[in-house]
């Protein structure tokens, strides 16, 4: 049974139909004018094709009804199938509160833009295809997304063409996303490094350049998480470097401690004093202070029989303290 509301077809009667949603469509943080939009809705086993006005469409009553159950809203079983002429993202597992009167960006996101807003870097596949929901008088959006194994057609020989002459930020996106595909990637990993290095001995075109900032930093993280444990060192050797290319790298030292302390440590182990006492500060300053559950899952893991492991734990402690 269908909740009492206007037929689609007195919806489009109207200039401004009550129940729709806009659209816009990004790749790779550019908003594409589409000339052909679509939308296509599945709920649970019903499937909708929404009658679209310009860049919005009308949302089916169907969604309403599900949203308007207590018992069918807690129900992940709306799938979105947005298209911008030849482009499609497909998101599976929305809410049906996903679906209510508001705004949508769907989105396609290759390494080069992995580290703009929004920032999707996931440590597994190719790029990302995502759905940023934002229903009216709601909290602010909320993002789903997936990533995809298979490299886009052009996109490899493109980024290859264009990096002989890429200069500055571009240049250290594209050997990311070249080595994020596998392609000569020890060369690739090898600019991003050495472009790191420049940064934080101030070359004297550093500071000309937009490259030396965090998100250089986290492009060599996102590598290490998929599985170059050769860039742990490097990363842990910068932690006395504050700003700039290391800005917010205390984040990744909380990360590696909650979910890899093991080798976290092994790794701190091999730094100077001083270097490890940074690493355990920075986790602080830069993360753990902000999320109490993981402070208190940190000092558990370091509590153990090992000198590093202690001398970490009193820093954490210590500069938690301090920031209370």
């Amino acid at each position: 049974m269908l909740l009492s509301l206007p037929s689609i077809g007195a919806a489009l009667a109207t200039s401004t139909p009550k129940n729709t949603i806009k659209v816009k469509f990004v790749v790779d943080s550019q908003s594409m004018p589409c000339k052909s939009l679509g939308v296509q809705l599945t709920l649970g086993k019903q499937q909708f094709t929404p009658d679209v006005i310009g860049d919005k469409f009308v949302v089916p009553p169907q969604i309403l009804e599900a949203y308007a159950s207590k018992s069918s809203r807690r129900k992940a079983n709306v799938t979105a199938t947005v298209t911008c002429d030849s482009q499609r993202v497909t998101i599976t597992g929305l809410y049906p509160a996903s679906a209510l009167s508001g705004a949508w960006t769907a989105g396609i996101s290759y390494p080069t833009s992995w580290f703009d807003d929004p920032e999707i870097s996931p440590e597994v596949g190719d790029w990302v295809s995502y759905l940023e929901t934002e229903c009216n008088d709601c909290d602010p959006g909320v993002i789903a997304w997936q990533s995809h194994s298979d490299i886009p057609q052009g996109m490899l020989s493109g980024l290859r063409k264009e990096q002989p002459t890429a200069e500055g930020p571009r240049a250290m996106d594209i050997a990311f996303a070249l080595a994020v595909f596998q392609y000569d990637y020890q060369a690739n990993r090898g600019l991003l490094l050495k472009r790191l290095d420049e940064c934080l001995a101030d070359k004297p075109d550093s500071d000309d350049d937009d490259s030396c900032d965090k998100r250089l930093f986290n492009e060599l993280v996102n590598l290490y998480w998929r599985g170059d444990a050769s860039l742990l060192q490097p990363l842990l050797e910068v932690a006395d470097h504050e700003g700039g290319a290391t800005d917010n790298a205390g984040s990744f030292y909380a990360t590696l401690l909650d979910q890899r302390t093991a080798i976290a440590l092994e790794a701190i182990e091999k730094l100077p004093d001083e270097k490890q006492r940074s690493v355990c500060a920075r986790s602080v300053e830069d993360d753990l202070r902000f999320d109490p559950p993981k402070l208190d899952r940190v000092a558990r893991n370091l509590r153990i029989s090992s000198h590093v492991a202690t001398a970490c734990l009193k820093t954490v402690q210590d500069t938690a303290a301090l920031k209370h």
